[in-house]
Parts: C-alpha cells; sequence; structure tokens
C-alpha cells in the first residue's frame, strides 16, 4: 500500500472516526498497513476489520471496511456491502 497522506492522521486524530469505509484496492492495502486489523486474519478474504491506534497516549478502536472502487462493483456485492456497513453502524450505536 501506499503511504497516507499526513492529513489523513491529523483527521483520524481529530475527528476519532468509528469507522472508515475504504474504497478502491489501493486505499485498502494502505489502510491495512496502517491501521493493521487487532486479531491475526487472512488479509486475502478480509472485508471489514476492528483495528485501534493511540490519540493523545488514549487508544482508540474502530472500524475499518476494504471495498473495491465502488463505480466497479455489481449490484448483488453493493448490496452485500450495504449490509455489513449497517450491521457495523447498528453494533455502533451510530445513527446518520
Amino acid at each position: 500500500g501506499r503511504p497516507l497522506p499526513i492529513f489523513f492522521f491529523s483527521l483520524v486524530s481529530l475527528r476519532k472516526p468509528k469507522l472508515i469505509i475504504c474504497n478502491g484496492s489501493d486505499v485498502c492495502s494502505s489502510m491495512l498497513l496502517h491501521f493493521p486489523p487487532i486479531e491475526n486474519v487472512d488479509y486475502k478474504s478480509l472485508t471489514s476489520y476492528q483495528t485501534k491506534t493511540l490519540i493523545d497516549g488514549v487508544e482508540h478502536v474502530l472500524w475499518i471496511v476494504l471495498s473495491g472502487f465502488i463505480g466497479r462493483v455489481d449490484d448483488r456485492n453493493k448490496r452485500r456491502l450495504g449490509i455489513e456497513i449497517e450491521g457495523i453502524i447498528d453494533q455502533l450505536g451510530l445513527e446518520l
């Protein structure tokens, strides 16, 4: 994966997101590099995972959802992705 821009890390530190949705394989690879899964898993079959990072000395846990480029994903997989994201949102108790 490519290095993520410095401002991205600043945004994560400032906003403390609970969920990040990645669009495209390059972004997904970079996220796996910089925000690895908490659990030891096979990256090739991974579609979403929890990770943790230190923000101001405090451990912050967040979900990362990996997807291909949305414009190239067929309708069935778009729906599968939507169901997965909805499940994480429900689990976190987030409102849109």
